[in-house]
């Protein structure tokens, strides 16, 4: 099933599974009779090219600083996390006046975005507003609270578990069982996050008749002063540069996949959140523990690692719910567009806004309810 929609798209940024894509620059002009700022906004795209921000260093003002940072060594390696990071593809100036300049910005898999440098006097730059916007929107996603049910939560406690990786790494997780003989699913969280991503959803899912194990993986990290017990406990640390902290993700949900098989030796349902949902599509593709797999907001995290998930989707003879927030299912559906879904693989596109990751279904969101309706409607498919 797929569903068509207007382009507008909500961004999780400073997320270490976003890769960096093949870069084409626009060559930035300054408009006859306004304010040149092109050498200046040109530094920009050399950072993006370069991938740090020893271009743009001497441009920015002493005030300049991004939000979060107390220090200008903090705004440094937050504009170096920027510019290695997102998936720049090009720049250009749309409008230059006094102290202003509106940039057109293209990136890979998130699209255009328009926003505004604005200088000082001196031509020095103050504020980039679309870093600005980035982070806020982030820090807004990370501040939001799972409010799980009280008489659900009472009712289908969790109980921890742990088993190990075939290098030998303990993996920890929380089970919310409701019968040896029921499917089950699980529960991958998003980059940064860890298994209390799902102490909302897991009680609803026991609710429907399915067990559910929320693992902690090493892509993951402290969320809503809760830690990742995988991290917190490793004997040694993953680097978290690169795809070592992603490999050793992909390692951890096998091992999980392993775990419930000899457990429950039953139908196993692989649920992801962002860089896992991706992730849980190459488990779909290759494991034959897996089920079905329900994605929420999976696209090409790995493109420089791994290969495209639209070579990747039409090995999958598995019932297949792909979902994202409404302004990313371009990117799903660019992916899809040269393949035939199968009986039991939906797109399905909201007709609300949605959110990024599996947080757009956490009990008091604006779209829940939609999505809910949708999954609901898959699961009794797959049962």
């Amino acid at each position: 099933m797929r569903q068509h929609m207007k382009n507008s798209i909500k961004v999780i940024v400073l997320v270490l599974s976003i890769i960096i894509v093949p870069i084409s620059i626009h060559t930035v002009q300054a408009q006859s009779g306004k304010t040149d700022y092109s050498k200046q906004v040109n530094a920009i795209k050399e950072s993006f090219e370069n991938k740090n921000s020893e271009k743009l260093m001497p441009h920015q003002s002493s005030e300049f600083i991004v939000p979060t940072s107390k220090s200008r060594e903090q705004t440094q390696r937050g504009l170096n996390q920027m510019f290695t990071r997102l998936p720049f593809i090009s720049l250009e100036i749309k409008e230059s006046t006094k102290n202003k300049a509106l940039i057109k910005y293209n990136f890979e898999q998130i699209g255009e975005k328009i926003s505004s440098i604005h200088f000082n006097d001196k031509g020095e730059i103050t504020k980039i507003e679309l870093f600005d916007n980035l982070i806020n929107e982030a820090v807004e996603r990370r501040n939001a609270k799972p409010r799980p049910d009280e008489a659900l939560a009472k009712k289908h406690p969790a109980n921890k578990v742990t088993f190990t990786t075939k290098d030998n790494r303990i993996v920890y997780g929380e089970l919310y069982e409701v019968g040896k003989k029921k499917p089950v699913i699980l529960l991958c969280h998003q980059s940064g996050f860890n298994k209390y991503e799902y102490v909302d959803i897991a009680p609803k899912l026991n609710a429907l008749g399915f067990n559910c194990l929320a693992v902690d993986l090493t892509s993951g990290g402290t969320f809503q002063e809760k830690v990742n017990e995988t991290i917190e406990n490793a004997s040694a640390p993953i680097s978290r540069d690169g795809m070592e902290h992603i490999n050793a993700a992909e390692e951890e949900i096998a091992a999980a996949i392993n775990f419930l098989d000899k457990k429950y030796k039953g139908k196993i349902t692989l649920w992801g959140s962002s860089n896992s949902a991706t992730l849980g599509l190459f488990a779909a593709a290759e494991n034959k523990n897996v089920n079905a797999v329900i994605t929420f907001s999976a696209f090409d995290h790995f493109r420089e690692a791994k290969p495209s998930l639209s070579t990747i989707i039409p090995q999958i003879k598995k019932p297949i719910f792909m979902t994202s927030a409404k302004g990313e299912a371009p990117i799903i559906e660019k992916l899809l567009k040269d393949i035939k879904l199968r009986k039991n693989q939906v797109h399905f596109i909201p007709q609300g806004g949605g959110d990024h990751g599996s947080k757009v279904i956490w009990t008091g969101r604006p779209d829940a309810e939609e999505y809910w309706v949708a999954i609901k409607s898959f699961l009794n498919n797959i049962k």
